[in-house]
This record gives C-alpha cells, structure tokens and sequence, in this order.
C-alpha cells in the first residue's frame, strides 16, 4: 500500500508561509487538499532530510513544489551517510570556496534523480531497461528478480552533490512502495547514484 502523508489546510499553509512558499498576497505552491506535491512528501517525510537540504542548498526547493508528472529516485539519509560521512561539509555554502559552481554541480547531481513522467512500479517490474534522467544520466533499472528493484548508474564525468570523482557503477536497492504524491512518485534508494 503507498505511503499516505494527512495535512490540514493550517498545517500545510503554516509550512509553507515558513519555508517561504508562500507569500502574504495568497500565491502558494502547495496543494491544500489531497496529496502532498513532491517537495512536500520530501519535507515531511525524514529519511529525506539530507537529500532536502542539498535541494535547498541548490536552490530548487520551489521547482519541487510546483513540478508536475515526475518520478524520483531519492536517496534517503543513510545513503549520504553511507557514501560520504562529510557530504554536509562539502555542499553546505561554508564548506564551499566558490558557492555559485557548487550550486551547479548539486543542481545537476538532483536533476540526475528525476525522471518525467509517473513511472509505476509496473513500469520496471518484470523489465530490464535503461532510462534517461532529467540531468542527462542513464539509469539501467532491472526489475527481474522478484520483489526487488535495482538501479545502476556510471558516470564519466566525476563528481555530483558535492561529492569526489565518482567510482564507474554505482547500484542502489529501491524501495517499495513508492511514495504517491500529488504530481508524482517518490522511490527511496539506499545509494546515492553519481
């Protein structure tokens, strides 16, 4: 059964008048009834918080809020433990020398987990498949052994999210269910794919 998120409409403008998504002159990018946009299911869910302040670093809190028809594949925050113990030094502004190029590169490194479209469970399971994400990365999904999916992702260029050169494959476990939002699908995967 999907991951189901309860907001009141005070709890859901309370949120988003604090974290600025919301102005005084009424121009929200939240849905005050019915399910959460991606941004958030990101927020209120914590195993994301990590991921959410790399967004937040990134600048692309807003785009989350209003993004439609999309599906993606976040790391949770035993991923950024796991794969990098001093991530937040590295992508936070103080721990960076010159903050706009970091900015970029964690704005590239994010739109690598998205995918247009609402991708279903039924998309990738019983499938082998590779599919492209919104930051140009390619994903191989294998969704053959049962009650499991895989995600592989190699990248020739480096570095993403603030992390050093990346290592060639990369393979993370997807968790089932994926969040249902408003205008998409959450999956949580147990490694940061750069």
């Amino acid at each position: 059964m999907p991951k189901t998120f309860s907001f009141s409409r005070s709890s859901v403008a309370g949120a988003a008048l604090a974290l600025g998504l919301l102005s005084v002159s009424g121009c929200a990018a939240t849905t005050p009834s019915g399910p959460p946009s991606v941004g958030q299911a990101l927020r209120a869910d914590p195993r994301f918080s990590d991921f959410v302040q790399i967004i937040d670093f990134a600048g692309l809190g807003h785009r989350l809020d209003t993004a439609n028809n999309v599906t993606i594949f976040a790391p949770t925050n035993a991923a950024f433990d796991t794969s990098d113990p001093s991530w937040r030094t590295r992508t936070s502004p103080q721990g960076t020398n010159n903050f706009d190029l970091g900015r970029q590169a964690r704005e590239q490194a994010i739109r690598g987990t998205v995918l247009m479209g609402i991708h279903p469970p039924a998309d990738f399971i019983g499938k082998v498949q590779d599919i492209d994400t919104l930051g140009g990365q390619v994903f191989h999904v294998n969704g053959m052994v049962q009650s499991s999916l895989t995600v592989t992702a190699g990248v020739a260029d480096g570095s993403g999210m603030g992390f050093p050169a990346a290592r060639a494959h990369q393979t993370a476990q997807v968790g089932f269910p994926p969040i249902t939002t408003a205008s998409g699908l959450i999956y949580p995967i147990d490694t940061i794919l750069r």
